[in-house]
């Protein structure tokens, strides 16, 4: 946890690929972030700006 609480840091995912289908990769650090009434979810600049979660 980073920034007062407000941030989760998620390190390198590595795929195991003696158990993977073929459809996943590695991918890059992301983050999750407490943004106003809802969630960020950067997932690293090989992937986009991420995804944003709102409650309904």
């Amino acid at each position: 946890m980073a920034d007062g609480g407000n941030r989760i840091n998620i390190g390198t995912a590595v795929v195991d690929t003696a158990r993977s289908g073929g459809m996943c990769r590695d991918t890059d650090p992301s983050f999750f972030i407490v943004a106003g009434s809802g969630i960020l979810h950067d997932v690293g600049p090989a992937h986009g700006s991420g995804y944003r979660y709102n409650r309904a």
